[in-house]
């Protein structure tokens, strides 16, 4: 019986890691789309990125990449990460492996392709992220699972570049705005944290970087690419104690000062909270992008840009040599917003947009191209996907708390499968 038990505790620890490795990976890249990575996990969510870089150079949008993108749209309206065949139907969503239509895919195709006048694609987009919204006005990743920060605010800059209101985007009356409200930490949270985002509402009050940066771009009523009229140095945390609601601005100002208050901590990036001591890049081109559109964190934007500008290199292109479109589009879009920001007092940055959108334009395949490398696995709790979008971002405390636990578990039912053995040849 402890022999059974070890097996189960371990398989059922193991195997959700392979849980998303396809049975056959697609060999060749298809026409129009940018990059020659396997796009198992990313395919529309980096053509989205690349599209809306396009917009923010106001440059023509190749119609093979457009084409591409509009037809990994499924029938109800939504996007999965990629399907090798549009000719068969999407996965269903599936929030236990991360798996079928998702609403952060949804929500880039519907700016990018607001972004080029497809208005009938993103219509039917924004009604199946409308049909995703809980009653607590929030989204989540995937349909069936709990509402998180980074989902929900993917959506609301999403339906803002659609033209939509996330004030009046809501589910009986809650609206994408309440939604967003409930993960920000306030006045109940350390001094450190207030104006931050927990990943999810049952989430320690700890702010996780990746759901900061990303909520204060859905926050700021800013469509992509973000073209903000000024930026100041004006932001500020919450003042507490307090009784009386707070005002949208006073959230957005809250959230930009806890922002700044990360890239300042890191000498203008933003450390990995995978791997202390290193930089995640993702989150810092989101936090000059996020704060940019705020209109708030003047200074710590011109330090993160000249950053960003010393990463390129070690960034922008994969194990092969091969550029990361998801990248270079992350940088095109940083730099611009931050560029425009900073006007008058900054004429340029050290971060050259042109000679970015050059090699972008380079990873658009004519089709046939060979994959440079295979998707990865489930790591840690979270699909490539995740990995992908969020580099090193990091996990939630409460996903932190359940790493640990599940390393418990696997090393104790590994210590009962080996103390079985021995017993069953005693």
């Amino acid at each position: 019986m402890k022999r059974i038990a070890a097996v189960v505790i371990t398989a059922g620890l193991v195997l959700p890691l392979f849980a998303l490795t396809p049975a056959q990976a697609a060999t060749t890249a298809p026409a129009g789309l940018f990059g020659i990575q396997d796009p198992t996990y990313d395919g529309v969510y980096r053509q989205s990125e690349a599209i809306l870089a396009y917009a923010a150079m106001n440059e023509p949008v190749p119609g093979s990449a457009i084409g591409w993108l509009k037809d990994q749209q499924c029938a109800d309206g939504g996007w999965q990460a990629f399907r090798a065949d549009t000719t068969t139907a999407c996965d269903p969503a599936d929030p236990v492996t991360y798996s079928g239509e998702d609403s952060n895919s949804t929500a880039l195709a519907i700016a990018a392709l607001t972004t080029v006048g497809e208005s009938g694609a993103v219509d039917q987009g924004v009604e199946y992220l409308r049909s995703m919204q809980l009653a607590n006005g929030a989204l989540p990743w995937f349909k069936g699972g709990d509402a998180d920060a980074s989902s929900s605010a993917l959506a609301a800059a999403a339906l803002t570049t659609a033209g939509q209101s996330i004030n009046s985007f809501a589910n009986g009356g809650t609206s994408l705005r309440d939604g967003l409200n409930q993960f920000q930490i306030g006045c109940d949270g350390a001094s450190a944290q207030q104006g931050g985002f927990r990943y999810l509402t049952t989430d320690e009050l700890f702010g996780t970087d990746f759901a900061s940066v990303q909520a204060l771009l859905g926050f700021s009523n800013r469509a992509v690419p973000v073209v903000p009229s000024s930026i100041d140095n004006a932001e500020q945390t919450f003042t507490c104690p307090t009784t009386d609601p707070i005002s949208n601005a006073d959230r957005v100002s809250a959230a930009a000062a806890h922002v700044v208050s990360r890239l300042e901590a890191g000498g203008g990036t933003i450390e990995s909270a995978y791997s202390p001591g290193t930089v995640d890049w993702t989150n810092t081109r989101f936090a000059v992008l996020s704060l940019a559109a705020s209109g708030h964190g003047r200074d710590a934007v011109a330090i993160a840009i000249d950053a960003l500008a010393g990463s390129v290199t070690e960034t922008t292109v994969d194990a092969g040599g091969n550029d990361k479109p998801g990248v270079l589009a992350e940088l095109i879009l940083a730099n611009e917003a931050g560029k425009s920001a900073l006007q008058p007092l900054a004429t340029s940055s050290g971060l050259d947009s042109q000679a970015l959108f050059e090699r972008l334009e380079a990873t658009l395949t004519a089709g046939g191209e060979a994959y440079s490398g295979q998707p990865e696995a489930v790591q840690d709790g979270r699909t490539a996907v995740q990995k992908t979008t969020l580099a090193e971002s990091g996990p939630s405390p409460s996903i932190q708390a359940n790493a640990r636990i599940a390393v418990l578990l696997l090393l104790a039912g590994c210590a009962l499968l080996a103390l079985s053995r021995r017993r069953a040849t005693a």
